[in-house]
């Protein structure tokens, strides 16, 4: 997802992450003229994975942020990881690639997922790790079979899984509203600005170098590769990685409509008590795979409550206000939450949601490499596709990266349908979802 300055991403509304995460280190923007094997533009998961996952084939990258790392949707969502794709079930991405290449991109993911806590750990990162596993519930028996099957998929390529029936469900959500579920265990929830940040002090440790405050103003191509312009300076590199997602601020105007900029809304609450024991009984953060907007909730290590919701039409309202109608809907599943948890944190960001519902890698010059469009489950795919794209880039085979490379294309309506989405439709599913 593109890392935007606030104001422009999303909003200026502080995250929880902002008072939680680690100190950033202090802005180095680039002054002058500088040479590189691969630029990057974009301080986001995507760009930080391709950056450290460079350092690690001992090639050299420089990369350009705008903002500081992490300002974007990479750093302020709610800090879930999960072995899976978003938005396109196990059938459809058969489908979308081929057997063959989607097992093996459900392998990557397994593997992603499996190496998160690896590397917090191994970096030393204070991310507030916690490698709980993430539930997803079924209200429904025919919602249970679907994600059963979609389960196995991914066990089959190497994730853990557990799948948990009316009498075990009970043990993960104190409420008789589920009748089952699938338990991934290769995942959790972390601190993402936390992680962002580790992630660019283990790339910048490998020999990779970042420099945060330089906007990408213009690229172009030169007869031995690409020259990149900021206000200060300038990179000239053989091959460029462009990963900021449907940002309005990518120097590529093509990759600027390539999907839609949809506004997602975070919110936090006090710490609970028990640590939201009486809700989770097991501490694992749970979505409901029957609800519109994947209604659910999990608790950090400090006891807050986090969660991503639909947003409303304001565009600055108090944290109470952004929950309020979510926590109404909460309560009735969960009688037992408390009427007021003292709401603290709530903002926005925008994540790109690409036509086709999955991750789009394109080339429309040879080295410029553009990725874009994860529309939810972030975390591991940046991790997974920078590697990907990584080690493309070190071999020079672009079936390193795992799927086909397609057309740089507008979305149809790309503008007109964000703009609607953003300020009428998702504004009237929330009315709709949270009755």
């Amino acid at each position: 997802m593109a890392n935007e300055p606030i104001g422009t991403c999303g909003s200026k509304l502080p995250t929880l992450w902002d008072r939680t995460a680690t100190s950033p280190p202090r802005p180095v923007p680039l002054e002058g003229d500088a040479t590189t094997d691969v630029a990057i533009i974009g301080g986001g998961l995507s760009g930080l994975s391709t950056a450290y996952h460079l350092s690690r084939a001992n090639l050299p990258s420089l990369l350009l942020e705008a903002g500081a790392i992490g300002d974007g949707a990479s750093g302020a969502n709610t800090g879930w990881w999960v072995p899976s794709m978003a938005l396109i079930d196990a059938p459809a991405l058969d489908a979308a690639l081929g057997v063959d290449r989607a097992r093996s991109l459900r392998r990557g993911l397994a593997a992603s997922a499996r190496a998160i806590p690896q590397l917090a750990r191994q970096y030393r990162m204070d991310c507030d790790l916690s490698p709980c596993g993430v539930l997803y519930a079924a209200s429904t028996a025919k919602t249970l079979a679907r994600i059963s099957r979609e389960a196995e998929a991914s066990a089959a390529a190497g994730s853990t899984i557990r799948i948990i029936d009316r009498n075990g469900i009970s043990g993960h959500v104190a409420t008789d509203h589920y009748v089952g579920g699938v338990l991934y265990a290769d995942a959790g929830m972390l601190n993402p600005l936390s992680f962002c940040r580790g992630l660019a002090a283990a790339a910048v440790a490998g020999g990779a170098r970042i420099h945060d405050a330089s906007p990408a103003v213009g690229i172009a191509p030169e007869r031995d590769g690409w020259r990149i312009d900021t206000p200060r300076g300038s990179v000239r590199a053989r091959a460029v990685v462009i990963a900021t997602g449907a940002s309005p601020l990518s120097p590529w105007t093509a990759a600027r409509k390539a999907g839609y900029r949809l506004k997602i809304a975070m919110v936090a609450s006090a710490p609970f008590a028990d640590h939201g024991r009486s809700i989770l009984p097991a501490g694992v953060p749970f979505t409901d795979m029957d609800s519109f907007d994947t209604f659910g909730g999990g608790f950090d290590r400090a006891g807050r409550l986090v969660m991503s919701i639909l947003p409303g039409i304001s565009a600055n309202p108090s944290p109470s206000d952004l929950a309020r109608p979510y926590w109404r809907k909460f309560r009735q599943v969960f009688p037992q939450a408390p009427a007021d948890p003292g709401w603290e944190f709530g903002w926005f960001r925008h994540e790109a949601v690409p036509p086709g519902r999955m991750v789009g890698i394109h080339e429309p010059e040879p080295g410029l490499l553009i990725l874009h469009g994860y529309a939810g489950n972030g975390i591991t795919q940046a991790l997974h596709f920078g590697e990907r794209i990584a080690r493309s880039l070190a071999t020079e085979d672009r079936e390193a990266i795992g799927i086909a490379l397609t057309p740089l294309r507008p979305a149809s309506g790309a503008d007109l349908v964000s703009t609607l989405a953003n300020r009428l439709l998702l504004p009237l599913a929330r009315a709709l979802v949270y009755r």
